[in-house]
């Protein structure tokens, strides 16, 4: 028994304490005083004791009576769960633990009208879900282009949560199919912590839409939370489809009807890049919310090249393609040619002036390296007085190992060459030419 039960039955024995009559001692003296006597019992003296007797019976059962009422109020008014309703209308359900509805509210405006003047208290759950997804069926909320419905449970009692979670899926799910509308339902179980209900509360969501829009962000880094909540249940459905929510349960498939479709997206895709689809392999397409629009994000390939294309989920618009980025390089690859082709008409002449020069200088020299060296000692000698500090500073750091200087600029020598090779390659044709004509 615990301390609300002691205290009602503490009133109760208190009550009925004060009702009874203490009549033991008058009892005593009156037998004393009456030692000897003969004394008459009239009949309306029995009367009186029984409607005293009465009285204190009545009484009994209304203080008994009353503490029962308050204690079934408190049971019938006291929620144990609670099971939000979101499409683009939310609406919350709290039950107590014989499933009966203790209130109804409405978290926006389009689940103000949903609810009109429907008055739900002491209903059961199934009966008030019934209600509330056909009004979403007769307002136009939910229909052949917006199926989905997301349905949240929070409860302290897990197991309850959960049975609550699959029960309603399956009965909305059924719902939806007998409309005709097609049936598209994602469920979850709410755990709530500060954060969630800061999203929810800034941005006016439930916190079960919060709480699959968070879960859209972690999987997706994207989107961000602000992107996302203005978004329908629909909507929220195809961006998702494709990622591993967890705590996520999915039935159904959220329709495309309001959007050209996947299949039209691809072929606006390919009349833009002059290709049939028989000429083109592993296409792919998946929705995507993108400036504000729904969109249909497209790859496929060629053979030959690989396209990416960004399609407008309702018009069909062409937004951005790889082609676009192709035809950029072409042109700057087509500069570029045109430049390098003009330097190295500039190289060969320069070459071809220099060539001549080492000619003449290899013939006064006859291949005699010491009298080079001697003839150019001053040169050598003063162009290493004014680069010896670049080298001692080298020889300190390295310690004439090239190796490990290699190493520790990897990366630039990496870009270096990377940025230089095209060059370098038609050096290296323009040299070996030379090399031929000098050395046949």
């Amino acid at each position: 028994m615990n301390m609300e039960d002691r205290e009602l039955d503490r009133q109760v024995k208190q009550a009925f304490d004060g009702l009874t009559p203490d009549i033991f001692d008058s009892v005593l003296t009156d037998c004393r005083m009456q030692s000897g006597k003969v004394v008459s019992m009239k009949p309306r003296r029995k009367g009186r004791l029984l409607r005293s007797a009465a009285g204190i019976a009545a009484a009994l059962l209304l203080m008994v009576g009353g503490v029962s009422a308050l204690g079934l109020w408190r049971l019938e008014n006291t929620a144990v769960a609670s099971v939000s309703l979101d499409v683009n209308p939310s609406v919350e359900i709290k039950v107590n633990e014989k499933e009966k509805v203790v209130s109804v509210t409405a978290l926006n405006e389009d689940g103000q009208q949903v609810i009109a003047n429907m008055d739900f208290e002491g209903s059961s759950l199934e009966v008030t879900v019934n209600a509330l997804v056909g009004s979403m069926l007769r307002q136009g909320y939910l229909s052949v282009s917006a199926n989905s419905v997301l349905i949240s449970v929070e409860s302290a009692d897990g197991e309850q949560a959960a049975a609550l979670e699959q029960r309603l899926r399956e009965e909305v799910g059924g719902l939806l199919e007998s409309s005709g509308v097609g049936s598209a339902v994602i469920s979850q179980q709410v755990d709530a912590d500060d954060q969630l209900r800061t999203l929810a509360e800034e941005h006016g969501l439930s916190l079960g839409k919060a709480q699959l829009i968070r879960n859209i962000t972690a999987q997706d880094s994207r989107y961000s939370f602000a992107d996302l909540a203005g978004l329908t249940i629909n909507q929220l459905n195809l961006l998702s489809s494709g990622l591993p929510l967890q705590g996520v349960q999915r039935s159904g498939q959220a329709s495309e009807a309001g959007y050209i479709g996947s299949a039209a997206a691809l072929e606006a895709a390919l009349a833009d890049a002059g290709l049939s689809s028989d000429r083109i392999a592993a296409p792919s397409s998946s929705m995507d919310w993108e400036d504000g629009l729904m969109v249909y994000d497209l790859a496929f390939d060629d053979g030959e090249s690989s396209y990416q294309y960004i399609v407008e989920a309702m018009t069909g618009q062409i937004i951005s393609s790889a082609k676009e980025l192709e035809t950029l390089l072409e042109q700057q690859s087509g500069e570029a040619g045109q430049i390098l082709q003009e330097q190295t008409g500039s190289m060969a002449d320069l070459v071809q002036e220099q060539s001549q020069s080492l000619e003449e200088w290899l013939s006064s020299t006859s291949g005699d390296w010491a009298e080079w060296i001697k003839n150019h000692d001053e040169e050598i000698k003063r162009w290493a007085e004014e680069s010896g500090s670049l080298w001692e500073v080298w020889a300190e750091q390295y310690g004439g190992d090239w190796e490990a200087w290699a190493r520790d600029h990897a990366a630039e020598i990496e870009s270096w060459a990377r940025a230089q090779g095209r060059t370098w390659e038609n050096y290296g044709e323009l040299w070996e030419s030379w090399a031929e004509s000098l050395f046949g």
